[in-house]
């Protein structure tokens, strides 16, 4: 019964600590996702879900390219426009580079339409006149470069973004390994100085008990010295009391010896 019931506990102390481990990586997926954006605009990242699910289906259920690139460019714009008004990153770096990718898409969903609008339209109309045909071949292939460039633009935006984050991450980790080498250098500092203070204090302390054993022993000899002075003194004293005792005996015997006479 109780290693049944150990076992037992064991098994949900592990399936307690699963739990937690699985909470603690749900919050740091959570946190990564919403790092980059300001706190009250956390859900800035289920827009770009949605614009991408909207351009999915946007390009797979729409077949003609007319509907399709003014419908693309209407929502760009909108798009555009609540990124300018909501200023979700933390980071204008981020938002600028927003904004920017934003419009190249604005502008290329606008090429395409006025491509498509062209197509569709007037010009259709006179497309037997050989100055008609030239002149909107002339126009197309400036639209084409036009939007050639708007893409050159954006891949150059995308190139410096991820220039810049390789930058940010090499240069993080040289910072780091360059302050583990200066907490390393430190530490090896104080452990030489706390070294350095520990053998001060403990020859001090060492000093200190010397001082103290020779001023012991400077007293222990005064005061040897004191008693035999005293002693000294105390003999000397005790002979001249003797000697004065033994001089009144001897009076006092002549005095006895001569008064028979008298």
């Amino acid at each position: 019964g109780g290693g049944v019931e150990k076992r037992e506990g064991v098994g949900k102390s592990g399936e307690r600590e699963d739990r937690q481990a699985a909470k603690a990586a749900f919050v740091q997926v959570v946190d990564s996702l919403e790092r980059p954006y300001r706190p009250s605009r956390w859900w800035w990242e289920v827009t770009v879900l949605y614009r991408r699910v909207f351009v999915s289906l946007l390009f797979s259920l729409i077949s003609s390219p007319l509907v399709k690139y003014l419908t693309l460019f209407t929502f760009l714009v909108c798009i555009m426009l609540a990124q300018s008004v909501a200023f979700p990153f933390v980071s204008v770096f981020d938002n600028a580079i927003e904004t920017l990718l934003l419009s190249c898409l604005v502008i290329i969903a606008g090429i395409a339409s006025a491509k498509g609008m062209a197509d569709a339209t007037a010009l259709n109309l006179y497309s037997s006149s050989s100055a008609l045909r030239t002149v909107r071949g002339e126009v197309f292939e400036h639209i084409q470069l036009f939007e050639d460039g708007v893409l050159v633009a954006g891949l150059v935006v995308v190139g410096v973004v991820i220039v810049r984050l390789i930058v940010s991450k090499v240069g993080a980790a040289c910072n780091r390994e360059r302050r583990e080498g200066w907490g390393r250098k430190r530490r090896r500092v104080m452990a030489e100085v706390r070294r350095r203070m520990t053998a001060a204090v403990s020859s001090f302390s060492m000093w200190r008990r010397r001082v103290r054993k020779r001023r012991g022993r400077t007293r222990a000899n005064a005061g040897v010295h004191a008693d035999a002075h005293s002693r000294g003194e105390e003999r000397n004293q005790y002979d001249s009391d003797d000697g004065d005792v033994s001089e009144g005996a001897g009076e006092e015997g002549v005095k006895g010896v001569l008064q028979p006479e008298l």
